[in-house]
């Protein structure tokens, strides 16, 4: 939490220093009106040479949208977790999957440690939750999704809910 802040505040400094006052309007931290609720935007500026939208992320590697099943269990809960925003909705993406047919928000997911199976294959149904395996020697729980005529799925009505079977595969993104 402290590292995002701080991220966000370092980039404000940045932007209060390097950008002409005369020519850019900034704005940070603003609350927008969506259809799901509100959004989240870190910085907005304004000027003749157009409107630009600044999100900041205080990670380093990349960000992916799709859940890559081959990446390893840590990469996988990283890329959630750096497309949390809580009660927001991302004005950038959302960690995605794809299972039988249907496209899928990872909202929540842990890692599981000893326990192996094919990257993207549904390995356990559980209260918590749907257990995949993933690129290394652990899997991934994945604890909340949403799906778009669904809604948000927890726990054990996740498998239920999206007709999830043992040994059904996610599609496999490289």
């Amino acid at each position: 939490m402290f590292k995002g802040w701080f991220g966000e505040q370092k980039t404000e400094f940045n932007l209060w220093l390097s950008l002409d006052k005369e020519l850019y309007r900034r704005f940070h931290n603003v609350i927008i009106p969506s259809n799901n609720g509100t959004t989240q935007v870190d910085h907005i500026l304004v000027s003749p040479f157009g409107l630009f939208i600044v999100e900041t992320k205080n990670r380093t590697g990349w960000i992916y949208g799709s859940v890559r099943w081959k990446m390893t269990a840590k990469e996988i809960i990283n890329l959630v977790r750096a497309l949390d925003y809580s009660l927001f909705t991302s004005p950038t993406t959302s960690p995605t999957a794809s299972i039988n047919g249907m496209q899928i928000i990872i909202r929540k997911a842990r890692i599981i440690d000893n326990v192996e199976g094919d990257p993207g294959k549904i390995l356990s149904i559980v209260d918590d939750g749907i257990i995949v395996g993933s690129g290394n020697n652990k899997s991934v729980m994945l604890t909340m999704v949403e799906c778009p005529d669904k809604g948000t799925l927890s726990g054990i009505e996740i498998g239920s809910s999206l007709s999830i079977n043992l040994g059904d595969k996610f599609k496999i993104v490289d």
